[in-house]
């Protein structure tokens, strides 16, 4: 599947960089996007800095997110893109949520838009990157519910189809974790159980790698602890999916056999 990328972009970020990692090229590419990242909470003084954000060279939490915040803010300056921080904690800082919670903080942004698209992670092995996954996840399925009711008022007999939304749901392959043996397959799997069907979508974005590249290293506080595999992903091409509840089709109607 070929989309164009029109109308204005939101991507929904686990972290702090990672939506730059995993669709940089998109941020490029949608001139004026918004980033919304999930983990973005600084965590109250005092709090003694974990294992990461030490190697990281920082001696509080704190300083580490506020430091994570301006790289933020100065990689998607270079993007052309809008930061937009919400206040849960990162994992690693001690504290769970509920996709639910994810998802009721994640609505009122989403529900300004009336056009465009969504791109969203894949939640690729990471616990925060699953619960990302999996609030997006949810406010998918209640836009394309809040359709299928509007399509019910207006032509009753056709209800039983599913609308097209407003908005167009991408899911992006989160970098670095889709390295990972199986990981991806684990989730395409998972999806395919719960009735959604993948459909990989090319976009006209990995002409702008080069820019992106960029906006990565204003992430030096991440950056700089990766391994030389885990660069390389962050300069392959992106990849994209739609996840969909329409039914697949029958191998007759395929046009190549």
């Amino acid at each position: 599947m070929v989309t164009d990328i029109a109308g204005p972009v939101t991507v929904i970020s686990p972290h702090l960089g990672d939506a730059v990692f995993s669709c940089g090229g998109l941020i490029a590419a949608a001139r004026g996007a918004r980033v919304v990242t999930i983990f973005a909470g600084v965590p109250a003084a005092g709090v003694v800095a974990p294992g990461r954000d030490r190697a990281a060279g920082f001696d509080s939490a704190e300083q580490a997110m506020l430091a994570r915040r301006r790289e933020d803010n100065r990689a998607l300056g270079m993007l052309g893109a809008q930061a937009v921080w919400l206040d849960f904690p990162d994992s690693q800082y001690g504290r769970s949520h509920t996709p639910r919670e994810i998802a009721d903080s994640l609505q009122p942004v989403l529900l300004m838009l009336a056009d465009g698209m969504v791109a969203a992670p894949l939640g690729l092995f990471h616990s925060d990157h699953v619960l990302a996954h999996d609030a997006c996840r949810l406010l998918m399925h209640e836009a394309q519910a809040r359709a299928s009711a509007g399509a019910a008022l207006l032509v009753p007999a056709r209800a039983q189809a599913a609308p097209a939304l407003p908005v167009q749901w991408l899911y992006y392959e989160d970098a670095i974790y889709r390295r990972l043996p199986g990981v991806l397959q684990q989730r395409l799997a998972e999806c395919l159980r719960a009735g959604l069907h993948a459909t990989p979508v090319n976009l006209p974005v990995n002409q702008l790698l080069a820019q992106k590249s960029y906006a990565v290293n204003a992430y030096q506080s991440q950056v700089q602890m990766l391994g030389e595999a885990q660069l390389c992903d962050l300069c392959a091409p992106e990849r994209y999916w739609s996840l969909s509840a329409s039914e697949p089709r029958k191998a007759d109607s395929l046009p190549f056999q």
